[in-house]
């Protein structure tokens, strides 16, 4: 199998047990991610892996129902619809090497989404143990791939609005934690 497609399967793998402890009272705690609670950082989070299957598979990756509305906030379920959408559309002959549309109307290589997948796997699944007050220890070997893959994908280029600053991580710290220093989180 695709060494791309695999890392995007250990991130899924990494973050089901924390998408698993998620209950529908935990959905207004706050998030690393600054103004925004978990229902809307798994909303969003689920969503963008619909929209990466919708675009995979070639259909319009429009804007879906808000996951955990359309689910009565079964996190759990919610998470499994939307992991397997996307890697349903990834195991598709082809669904990498195809062009896709991008939501600034840009067309680029999907190779170059699925590697940026496992990233935001792990982040929002490092985000989510965050904000349960969980362990953040996701997949170490993984996590330490991630940094080392995205640090020539944002070297001399902006890093958007899906990443801040890098963070300095803590000595010690796990590698899904230097994962999310890297992206911006503080650790």
């Amino acid at each position: 199998m695709d060494e791309a497609i695999t890392r995007v399967e250990r991130a899924a793998a990494a973050v089901d047990p924390v998408m698993a402890a998620v209950t529908p009272a935990d959905l207004p705690r706050p998030t690393p991610c600054e103004g925004w609670d978990l229902r809307q950082l798994l909303d969003h989070f689920f969503g963008n892996l619909h929209r990466w299957a919708a675009r995979l598979s070639g259909g319009d990756a429009g804007q879906p129902t808000p996951a955990l509305a359309d689910g009565g906030d079964d996190v759990e379920n919610a998470w499994r619809n939307a992991r397997d959408a996307l890697l349903g559309a990834l195991r598709r002959p082809g669904a990498v090497d195809r062009e896709v549309a991008l939501p600034d109307g840009r067309v680029t290589d999907s190779r170059m989404l699925v590697t940026i997948m496992p990233v935001e796997l792990m982040l929002h699944g490092w985000d989510t143990a965050r904000a349960l007050g969980a362990s953040t220890d996701l997949d170490a070997h993984l996590a330490d791939e991630l940094v080392e893959i995205a640090r020539p994908l944002m070297a001399g280029a902006g890093r958007g609005s899906s990443f801040g600053e890098e963070q300095e991580a803590p000595p010690g710290c796990s590698a899904a934690d230097r994962l999310a220093a890297f992206s911006g989180r503080r650790v």
